[in-house]
């Protein structure tokens, strides 16, 4: 018999909690095939925003996504529900904070989001 770990939603206990990024430390440089270009220099290709809270919360959610690309690997160092809660907390941000962007911040956001693949 498996034994599973009951589910407990922590995430929104630390709004500002800060997940750390397996593609930043990992195993082997083979797995950069498996995920996407974007997921390269993340910080180099982030925009500018006015909102500087934003631009740390974008950097997250895109990290942890890239993270889950990891997943396919048996050599990954991803911890899964840790990663889904970080970006169930970041989209919880960008949902709640899209409306007090500025317009310029709003347009950027949206074409940088558009533009991953």
């Amino acid at each position: 018999m498996v034994n599973y770990n009951e589910y407990v939603s922590e995430y929104k206990n630390d709004p500002n909690g800060e997940g750390s990024l397996a593609i930043d430390n990992m195993l082997s440089s083979d797995l950069w095939k498996i995920i996407p270009e974007h997921c390269r220099n993340i910080d180099d290709n982030l925009p500018e925003f006015q909102n500087k809270e934003l631009k740390k919360h974008l950097k997250n959610y895109v990290g942890q996504m890239c993270d889950m690309y990891l997943t396919q690997s048996d050599e990954n160092n991803v911890a899964i529900k840790n990663t889904l809660d970080e970006i169930r907390r970041e989209v919880l941000y960008l949902n709640e904070n899209q409306d007090k962007l500025n317009e310029s911040d709003k347009k950027k956001l949206k074409e940088y989001l558009d533009g991953l693949d």
